[in-house]
């Protein structure tokens, strides 16, 4: 079930009001979340985001100009575009605000409510089937958000039917080492620590389901081939060492074991290309949405994010990743026959970024 989530003033005098929206949340096939409803420990504005990123709808009551609702409605505006906010206000002189008075806004009155819990279910239901194809083109910041980003697009399209399969889905990446590759007991990043690691494992465990039930990853992998300290090396050993095990699973040459049935029911709908060529990471769900990360050198994970979901951008996208993927896929059979020799390579790479780690340890 999707969340239709609030954004209001936390006075005593919004109850009723909050009251009515759970209400009318629930006719429209909605659970419903409050930001003071959060109750685990953490930054709290990083979880309001992370709600507003994973509602299906987001309600707005903007009575008072309170600074914290406005703050996090532009926030909403941004992450699902306008179409999916429901604006509710009992002020009547708000059309001062230049940037909102484009908006619809419901008025209400605290005083009568009926009306509000009559017309509400309505807005509800038509946010909630805004065609996606119009929201606004994203730039996300920050490495815990776009993977956050990333889950709610994976799992979106997983739906909630364990049963439908995917079998004309193909999501296409650039990437160093794939999302695959991410193990249960890497180290934590020392700066988001214990949330981002759970969004990461939340990013393959999604893709993981998405690929056993079907769909097909193509990817064409970049591996580093030797690790500074700001990539945090065992992070990055400990991927290269679950990708190889999985290549190992796939082509016969390890045993899998009763937890690597999920992996190896996935790997076996992977494809791999190698680039000695560095790009931007790129992530393609289906025809859904397309995810650029921006860096800086050698830094951990993506500074900023394009978020891309016109459908013409994302096909765009789609022909010219495919243009390179065949590339390197027929310059590795050339250069390695017969197949390429993906797993070997990558064992080499590995034992090469290794032994530089090493080298510089005893120095």
């Amino acid at each position: 079930m999707g969340i239709c989530f609030s954004i209001m003033p936390f006075r005593d005098e919004f109850a009723s009001v909050s009251a009515a929206i759970c209400g009318a949340a629930g006719e429209a096939g909605m659970g419903y979340v409050r930001g003071d409803h959060h109750k685990q420990s953490g930054v709290i504005m990083a979880q309001v985001i992370d709600s507003i990123r994973t509602a299906e709808v987001i309600v707005a009551d903007i009575t008072g100009h309170n600074a914290n609702v406005m703050y996090e409605l532009g926030i909403a505006h941004q992450l699902m575009g306008p179409e999916r906010v429901v604006i509710l206000t009992q002020s009547e002189a708000f059309t001062h605000i230049f940037d909102l008075h484009q908006f619809r806004q419901f008025k209400y009155s605290l005083s009568d409510l009926d009306a509000l819990r009559r017309e509400l279910p309505g807005l509800l239901k038509a946010a909630k089937e805004a065609r996606h194809d119009l929201e606004n083109w994203k730039v996300i910041c920050g490495r815990l958000e776009r993977t956050s980003h990333i889950v709610s697009t994976l799992k979106r399209v997983l739906g909630e039917d364990a049963s439908k399969r995917f079998d004309g889905l193909v999501i296409r990446t650039y990437a160093s080492l794939s999302s695959l590759a991410i193990g249960d007991h890497e180290p934590n990043d020392p700066e988001l620590g214990i949330p981002y690691r759970d969004a990461l494992l939340e990013e393959r465990n999604s893709l993981r389901g998405l690929l056993a039930r079907g769909a097909h990853l193509r990817a064409v992998l970049n591996p580093p081939r030797a690790f500074t300290e700001d990539q945090m090396p065992e992070r990055l050993k400990a991927r290269y060492q679950r990708l190889i095990h999985l290549l190992e699973m796939r082509s016969h040459k390890a045993q899998a074991r009763d937890e690597d049935q999920q992996d190896f029911a996935a790997i076996k709908n992977c494809e791999f290309a190698l680039s000695p060529v560095p790009m931007p990471n790129l992530l393609i769900i289906g025809n859904v949405a397309a995810y650029e990360g921006m860096k800086r050198g050698t830094s951990r994970g993506f500074q900023k994010t394009h978020c891309e979901s016109d459908p013409n951008a994302v096909a765009e996208l789609i022909a010219e990743f495919d243009r390179v993927y065949h590339a390197s896929a027929f310059e590795n059979q050339q250069t390695h026959p017969p197949d390429g020799r993906l797993l070997e390579r990558l064992q080499k790479y590995f034992f090469e970024a290794d032994s530089a780690v090493n080298r510089a340890n005893l120095k």
